[in-house]
């Protein structure tokens, strides 16, 4: 029964020990990324919607897994080009591509009432976003973070992409029982919108703080 009783102190420590990093690794950079990150996150629907939606516009049941299909191929196929687009132009400025793209395709859904092929396209642009945006992000952690930090912040990242997909889903959602689609997929909008605002400002921002540093040297 004492077992029970017993406190595993160094289960204890590892977690205040995770907390002690967490403070260590929320520098201006790599906390100002991950507000970004999250205005662009609370609005980011779940490729279900985008299913969802072809339907709306025409697409029968049976077809629907070959929309999602081509959603799929789309993410993949992204991946490669955009890591590499990345290391020649800069993480920062594909990944304003990518929510650029997230942008797109809500703006579509939101004009587009009908049509099969519109709904495969708007399909594929999206698997492009998730393609480039999944790619991309990952990649901007390890130059915002400490090498001994990588752990928690790659943590710290996950844990705020999983409680905002939670929230805008619901959001999303909601919206769209309540309300309409379109009210669901322009609440999307802004806040994609307000990412590519956030993301521009803050590459200008480091761009600056590289060209002073290359200064100063």
């Amino acid at each position: 029964m004492l077992v029970y009783f017993v406190v595993d102190k160094g289960g204890l420590k590892k977690t205040m020990s995770i907390f002690k990093n967490a403070g260590k690794v929320l520098n201006r950079k790599f906390t100002t990324f991950l507000i970004v990150i999250g205005i662009s996150a609370i609005g980011a629907y779940n490729f279900s919607f985008v299913l969802v939606k072809a339907n709306a516009l025409g697409v029968d049941q049976a077809t629907v897994p070959l929309v999602y299909a081509i959603l799929n191929v789309a993410t993949v196929v992204a991946g490669l080009p955009a890591g590499l687009l990345a290391d020649r132009i800069g993480k920062d400025k594909v990944l304003i591509g990518a929510f650029g793209l997230f942008a797109l395709s809500t703006v579509a859904s939101i004009l587009t009432t009908s049509g099969v092929v519109l709904a495969f396209g708007i399909a594929f642009i999206y698997g492009l976003y998730l393609g480039t945006s999944d790619t991309v992000k990952r990649a901007v952690i390890p130059f915002l973070t400490a090498g001994e930090l990588k752990g928690t912040a790659y943590a710290l990242y996950y844990l705020l992409l999983g409680a905002c997909s939670l929230v805008a889903n619901f959001l999303f959602g909601a919206l769209w029982d309540q309300v309409s689609s379109t009210a669901a997929f322009s609440y999307s909008l802004v806040t994609s919108l307000a990412a590519v605002v956030g993301l521009t400002v803050l590459t200008f921002s480091w761009g600056k703080t590289r060209s002073a540093v290359s200064v100063a040297n």
